[in-house]
């Protein structure tokens, strides 16, 4: 008697995969990832115009009011959150242009705003990782100030790379190029795989800062890359789910739709980085928990 046909297609390779798979699922849901990731996006969506702030004045000391820096900032943010409302958009022009609006104090109390994203993603990345001692508040602060200034930096390098590959296009045209692969390749490929990257550089930061006990590197750097590659197909989609306008909330919200867009976006993202947590979690209980978690001096791992 012959087989049926999915024993006949589940090779070895694929049972495995699929085991896997199941036990991502099941420890997403044994640790209520949705909720983890709703308690993210809603602190996300109070603290995500004190991030970018901070990020305006810091890059408007970098660049000044350079007219090209705001083009880029602003290309910049939507590219990332193309939920980004016009009136928001303006706001944030403005400030760029006002960058002594904004002192030392200033981005200190911006900083004090923005820490409730880090001491939520605290929360969530321990407890999907099962860390019972949680970090204290100086050291959730201590962590705020880290990956804001990841953030900015990447922002920062971010922006070079957008003004370098501009002149590069505007400039092509000098260039001694056979065919078209070269163009699609510095126009789209490159741009492209630059953005993974930097996504990529943010997750694993997320993964080897905030928690108390640091996932070794390349469990860290698996989650990353899990967490990267979710949250840039649910971009590409979201972005396409916008175009087609299928779902017009503003007729009936109002002007509050713009709010209800910006919640779905950090809801997906938060999304992704529990999935990568998820990831990582996964392979501590594949591999033994001392495999996968660095001791502290502290701590046992």
């Amino acid at each position: 008697m012959l087989k049926p046909l999915y024993h006949i297609a589940m090779t070895p390779a694929i049972k495995k995969t699929w085991a896997f798979c199941i036990d991502l699922y099941k420890t997403y849901s044994v640790h209520n990832g949705s909720y983890l990731a709703a308690s993210i996006a809603y602190f996300m969506v109070l603290s995500i115009i004190p991030v970018i702030l901070v990020c305006v004045s810091i890059i408007g000391f970098v660049f000044g009011s350079d007219f090209e820096a705001r083009v880029h900032f602003l290309k910049l943010l939507d590219q990332n959150i193309p939920v980004m409302d016009d009136s928001i958009r303006k706001a944030l022009d403005f400030a760029i242009k006002n960058k002594n609006a904004l002192g030392l104090i200033g981005i200190a109390a911006l900083l004090w705003i923005s820490k409730n994203i880090i001491f939520a993603l605290n929360f969530a990345l321990e407890k999907i990782m099962d860390i019972q001692k949680h970090k204290d508040f100086i050291h959730r602060l201590l962590d705020t100030m880290y990956i804001l200034a990841i953030i900015v930096i990447l922002v920062v390098v971010s922006m070079f790379w957008e003004m370098a590959a501009s002149y590069i296009g505007a400039h092509m045209s000098a260039l001694p190029i056979v065919d078209g692969i070269q163009r699609t390749f510095m126009e789209k490929i490159l741009p492209y795989a630059f953005a993974l990257a930097t996504s990529l550089a943010l997750f694993y930061a997320l993964y080897r800062i905030v928690p108390r006990i640091k996932p070794r590197p390349l469990y860290a750097l698996a989650g990353a890359i899990t967490g990267t590659l979710l949250w840039e197909g649910i971009k590409l989609a979201f972005s396409f789910y916008l175009s087609r306008g299928t779902v017009r909330y503003e007729l009936v919200y109002g002007s509050l739709a713009a709010i209800i867009y910006m919640i779905v976006w950090a809801y997906m993202f938060a999304f992704s980085i529990i999935t990568g947590a998820c990831m990582i979690k996964v392979l501590k209980d594949r591999d033994g928990h001392h495999a996968v978690f660095e001791p502290h001096q502290h701590d046992e791992a």
